[in-house]
């Protein structure tokens, strides 16, 4: 899924959380972990020759739906703020 993450829109990655007893709207760890997998593919081919690297609208894509998700899930009142800011 990192992969394609340049492709996705906010509705792919607004995942619902799958307890909503005070827990947050939407799985934010998922998401999180699947930023994290699209950089650190996007890091380490650095050095390979079979590379391809990512086109610079994917990043840029990429940087505009991060930033359309943390607008949309800084209103669940529930989300820490440790784990919005670790986003960052």
């Amino acid at each position: 899924m990192g992969l394609q993450l340049g492709q996705a829109v906010l509705d792919d990655i607004l995942i619902p959380s799958c307890c909503f007893d005070g827990d947050t709207m939407f799985n934010v760890d998922t998401v999180q972990q699947i930023m994290i997998n699209y950089f650190e593919y996007n890091s380490t081919g650095l050095d390979d020759v079979n590379f391809v690297s990512p086109l610079q609208s994917d990043d840029e894509n990429v940087a505009k739906l991060m930033e359309s998700f943390l607008a949309k899930i800084a209103s669940d009142r529930n989300l820490l703020v440790s784990k919005f800011i670790s986003f960052f």
